[in-house]
């Protein structure tokens, strides 16, 4: 398989992490960390230990603005939680996400040992013409800049996959979207 069909691949299976366990209702997104062993995947979803999470069974609760940034964690959050948890090590691995990491993300993912981050355009192209909130979106816009400036700082590979890349919609700004 080539690199850019494994891309796609593993950004499908972000996609699909984030559609099957995000807790977010106005905006999913997803986490595939992988190694040469194991697949970690993330959501935007509560915190472990907190009472509501989801991992697949019930009822799924989800929240909107202002509770869910009190109560959510980032999709990379979470699947490095559970890299954690095992024990594993990250070193050299490629983190695939659905849209581009905040800031504080991007510093917890070079922290980790991740050499390479995977983003597709279809995302940054729908945040940037259809965020329905400027502010929001500016916001957004500047903690992905200072992401990108991390990840060069500490010779992490940042790639944007471009086109649509298919697989599972999501909910993104409150809208279905098809990457």
């Amino acid at each position: 398989m080539n690199q850019r069909k494994k891309d796609i691949y593993f950004l499908r299976k972000a996609f699909e992490f984030a559609s099957k366990y995000s807790q977010d209702k106005e905006t999913q997104t997803g986490t595939a960390i992988v190694t040469n062993e194991k697949t970690y995947f993330g959501a935007n979803r509560l915190k472990r230990g907190l009472e509501g999470r989801f991992e697949g069974k019930g009822n799924r609760i989800v929240f909107g603005r202002p509770e869910k940034y009190s109560l959510l964690e980032h999709s990379e959050e979470d699947a490095l939680e559970t890299v954690r948890e095992e024990k594993a090590s990250l070193m050299g691995a490629t983190a695939y996400i659905t849209w581009d990491p905040c800031d504080k993300c991007a510093k917890k993912l070079v922290d980790a040992g991740i050499r390479r981050v995977v983003v597709p355009e279809t995302t940054r192209l729908t945040h940037n013409s259809s965020l329905r909130d400027e502010k929001r979106r500016e916001y957004w816009n500047k903690s992905f800049i200072k992401s990108k400036k991390i990840f060069k700082e500490h010779g992490v590979r940042y790639d944007t996959i471009k086109g649509k890349i298919g697989g599972k919609e999501i909910k993104f700004d409150g809208k279905q979207f098809n990457p």
